[in-house]
């Protein structure tokens, strides 16, 4: 495996730093009651909370430390829910910059109806792919850039861009794709395609937002059903099954995770 790392300064690539600590902080608790996902959500409403967004790695890591002190060892409802329109989005999930929405794009030609992930070509554009397909892939860490030349699916490649780095790169605007593209022209090795962090999927938060942050276990989501649960990683299942919950006041036929009006963090 041959990697690369560049190093970008604001002046070079004025908005390509990823915030790994998101901006916005909830404040989640876990409600230890058996109750279906509409049942959970309900609650947290009715509590005047919701039940939880998981919006970036850091919450992700809050979550799992807030269940481990609690000793529940069950699966735990979180907010997120299959449905709605699918959209295209960045793998690191809410940041400074916003949702993680793909506003921008540089689309080589129109992204296929059947793919769900994107690549940055060797041009300086993008291409919709096919998930499992193997490729070399970007990694980010604020104005880090790893260029990792070793072939893996884009799941692979996520994951080991969160293990080693933040996550896999972003490009949110045409000054940062330009500065991208620089950066793999500079590269001692080159290929047609790598992977990025932006996919499509139609998983919504019972807040309603937009967040893109996603950590399914391998292997997930399989159709087991439209809502997800918190165990280590995530996974979805039957709506009707009874868990805890988090409610972002915590979390809650899973227990459940529940969530209160997130509080600016400056």
């Amino acid at each position: 495996m041959y990697n690369q790392t560049f190093y970008f300064n604001e002046e070079s690539y004025p908005a390509g730093c990823i915030i790994s600590s998101s901006y916005i902080y909830a404040d989640y608790r876990l409600i230890n009651q058996r109750k279906t996902w509409s049942q959970a959500q309900s609650y947290c409403r009715e509590m005047g909370g919701e039940l939880s967004t998981v919006s970036g790695i850091d919450d992700m890591m809050r979550l799992n430390e807030a269940t481990g002190v609690t000793g529940v060892t069950s699966e735990i409802w979180i907010g997120l829910k299959e449905g709605g329109e699918e959209l295209w989005l960045w793998s690191v999930g809410k940041t400074s910059s916003g949702q993680g929405v793909a506003t921008y794009t540089q689309w080589a030609i129109p992204p296929n109806s059947t793919h769900h992930c994107g690549s940055f070509t060797e041009h300086g554009e993008w291409l919709s792919a096919w998930c499992g397909t193997e490729l070399p892939f970007i990694c980010q860490n604020g104005f880090d850039v790893t260029v990792v030349f070793q072939n893996k699916t884009w799941t692979e490649a996520q994951r080991y861009c969160r293990s080693h780095h933040l996550d896999l790169v972003s490009v949110l605007d045409s000054t940062q794709n330009l500065a991208l593209w620089d950066v793999l022209s500079q590269s001692d090795l080159s290929a047609p395609l790598y992977w990025m962090g932006l996919f499509r999927d139609n998983w919504k938060w019972s807040d309603n937002s937009n967040n893109s942050f996603r950590y399914w276990a391998p292997g997930q989501p399989n159709n087991d059903g439209p809502c997800a649960f918190l165990s280590d990683n995530t996974d979805d299942a039957y709506c009707d099954s009874k868990r805890p919950e988090t409610k972002s006041i915590f979390f809650s036929i899973k227990p459940f995770l529940a969530q209160k009006k997130s509080i600016l963090m400056y």
